[in-house]
């Protein structure tokens, strides 16, 4: 994947910085993306790197240098082929993601999840001291069986308030029908 960032400049579209490349081939990177309200951080889903486990990665708009940075680590998936990064959503300022795996399975086949990260300025490190770093939010929010809960995934300006999604809710028998195979296959 890779993701083009424009700004509207007089009467026509400027890239922004240079293309963000996905994680890898494959990854489909870009498959969501979600914006800060002043465009300066954006988020990118790749639900298909490492084996369908994915990531969604964070950047920041360096305006010195004229690029995309990324902020933190990688905000991890929910194991294979959950599809996590295939819905994400951000905050007002960018200080939480949201990230939906609709073919996660803790909670039963096709249950799907969302899990939250907030960034922390001085979060703790395995050294003792602190570093900023992504952080989770709570606990996951697991969908029942069949649901494909986090498929959309939307949050509110300060982040505190999140709506999930979840299509195949009330038809989970067609759900693990439909699904099984795409969830499961290597």
């Amino acid at each position: 994947g890779k993701i083009r960032v424009y700004t509207f400049e007089g009467n026509a579209w400027a890239l922004k910085g240079q293309p963000v490349a996905g994680a890898g081939p494959g990854d489909k990177g870009g498959r969501s993306l979600a914006f800060s309200r002043d465009g300066l951080n954006l988020a990118v889903g790749s639900p298909a790197v490492e084996s369908g486990s994915g990531h969604t990665r964070v950047y920041t708009f360096d305006d010195d240098a004229g690029a995309w940075t990324q902020k933190g680590a990688p905000l991890p998936g929910g194991g294979a082929y959950s599809g996590p990064g295939h819905n994400i959503a951000m905050n007002t300022d960018g200080t939480v993601v949201a990230i939906g795996a609709p073919f996660a399975h803790e909670s039963g086949q096709t249950s799907g999840r969302v899990r939250l990260f907030a960034w922390k300025e001085e979060a703790k490190n395995g050294a003792g001291g602190t570093s900023p770093a992504w952080v989770t939010k709570g606990e996951p929010v697991d969908g029942e069986p069949g649901d494909t809960s986090g498929f959309s995934v939307s949050i509110s300006g300060k982040g505190n308030m999140i709506a999930i999604g979840g299509p195949q809710f009330h038809f989970a028998a067609d759900a693990d029908a439909l699904f099984t195979n795409a969830a499961v296959a290597p």
